[in-house]
């Protein structure tokens, strides 16, 4: 059988100053954030969120479309076949119009660009200008590849994944860190 070793944890725990106070700390959404996003960016892959239930079997779905499944060309959400499907349109619309649209909900949306803005534009500041004092100490909080530091590519493709993979939580914990305010204070 062949095993492959993912992630070396204790080795985590040594290099990354980050890792070790959040563990410390016992902060396991942070731990389990940032070893999902160190081994999809090392390694590839896809992560799927699995804070949904399937309440009644898919495969009668699942087979009646496996083919264009498996080829590629089923391109339609699988709600939309199902037997509830004017249910599930009907709970859809009235979300995106009483739920999605309400004031409270674009108010965080907005932040949450905002958070993302900031974040973005103090990170790209190392791309720019890798060699000044604070893009030092950004490239030590993005965990980057001192290898690889002299590719502004990398530079900048790090940054974005750096950004993408973080949780709405993580993104707000790290913007009131950096900036020792909460969005919008």
């Amino acid at each position: 059988m062949l095993l492959l070793h993912w992630f070396d944890f204790q080795q985590e725990l040594e290099n990354c100053k980050w890792l070790r106070e959040v563990y410390e700390r016992k902060m396991w959404a942070y731990v389990s954030d940032y070893v999902r996003c160190k081994v999809l960016y090392e390694h590839g892959g896809v992560y799927l969120d699995t804070d949904v239930t399937l309440e009644k079997d898919l495969t009668p779905l699942l087979e009646e479309h496996y083919e264009d499944i498996m080829s590629g060309s089923f391109r339609k959400s699988l709600m939309k076949h199902s037997p509830y499907a004017k249910e599930y349109k009907e709970v859809s619309e009235f979300s995106v119009q009483q739920i999605y649209s309400h004031e409270s909900v674009i108010r965080v949306e907005v932040t949450g660009f905002n958070v993302i803005k900031k974040l973005m534009e103090l990170y790209l500041q190392w791309v720019d200008n890798p060699a000044s004092p604070l893009s030092k100490k950004i490239a030590c909080i993005l965990h980057a590849d001192k290898a690889r530091l002299d590719d502004p590519g990398y530079r900048f493709a790090h940054v974005i994944d750096y950004v993408s993979g973080m949780t709405d939580s993580y993104a707000l914990k790290t913007y009131t860190d950096l900036f020792g305010h909460a969005p919008g204070m």
